[in-house]
C-alpha cells in the first residue's frame, strides 16, 4: 500500500518520493521514476460513495459561490434551503449533512420541496435548487443599490456601443476585427445585465 502511495505521489513530489523509495526494504525497481504506474483495484471502487461525494462537493461549492458573490465574511454562518432533485441527492445530503455544514459554514440546513425566496440562488448539476437567505446577513438595500448602479452603468455602455454598431459608416469602414470586438462587448454586457436583473429579482429589489 505504501509503495502504491509513493508511485501516485511521485509526479507531485518526485525528490521526496524517490528518496523514500530508495529506503524501502525488499527487491523492486531501483528507480521509482521507472516503476510501473499502479493499476486500479476494483475492490475499492465505490460508485455510490463517489456519487454522494459529487453531491456534497457541488452543494458546498454552490454555497461558497453565493458567499463570495455577496461578499459574506467567512466567519458568518449561513442558513441554506435545499430542494433535492432526486431521492439519491436527498439521501446523499442526509448522509453527509454534517460534512456539508462544516465545509460550507452552514448553521441551519433545511430540506424542502422548493427553494424559493429572497437571497442567493444556485442550481446544482442534477437540477437541485439551493437558496441562501441573506436578509439577516447582508444589507439588502445597499446591495440592491450597488446592483442597480452596476446595471445602469452597463446599460449606458450598451447604448453607446449599439449606436456605434448602428452607424453604417463605422461598420463598413472599420476593420472587421474591430467591429467584431464591439459586437462581442455588446453581447457580453447584455448578458451581464440579464444576470444583474436576475440577482435584483432574487433579492426582492
Amino acid at each position: 500500500m505504501f509503495e502504491t502511495a509513493l508511485r501516485l505521489l511521485h509526479p507531485v513530489v518526485p525528490f521526496i518520493s524517490e528518496e523514500l523509495w530508495a529506503h524501502l526494504p525488499g527487491s523492486r525497481e531501483p528507480l521509482l521514476a521507472r516503476a510501473t504506474w499502479p493499476t486500479p483495484n476494483q475492490q475499492f471502487v465505490d460508485d455510490e460513495a463517489e456519487r454522494q461525494f459529487s453531491v456534497v462537493q457541488a452543494l458546498v461549492t454552490a454555497v461558497r459561490a453565493v458567499r463570495a458573490e455577496y461578499r459574506v465574511p467567512p466567519s458568518v454562518t449561513l442558513a441554506t434551503v435545499v430542494a433535492p432533485a432526486s431521492r439519491g441527492t436527498l439521501e446523499a445530503i442526509n448522509a453527509e449533512q454534517a460534512t456539508v455544514q462544516r465545509l460550507a459554514k452552514i448553521g441551519d440546513l433545511t430540506i424542502a420541496d422548493s427553494a424559493e425566496g429572497v437571497g442567493g440562488h444556485a442550481v446544482l448539476p442534477d437540477g437541485t435548487s439551493v437558496l441562501v437567505p441573506l436578509g439577516d446577513t447582508i444589507d439588502v438595500e445597499q446591495e440592491c443599490r450597488r446592483l442597480r448602479a452596476e446595471r445602469d452603468r452597463l446599460e449606458t455602455q450598451i447604448e453607446r456601443v449599439a449606436k456605434k454598431l448602428a452607424n453604417g459608416q463605422f461598420v463598413s469602414r472599420a476593420p472587421r476585427d474591430v467591429v467584431e470586438r464591439e459586437r462581442d462587448k455588446e453581447r457580453t454586457w447584455r448578458e451581464q445585465c440579464e444576470t444583474l436583473g436576475t440577482k435584483l429579482t432574487a433579492l426582492g429589489c
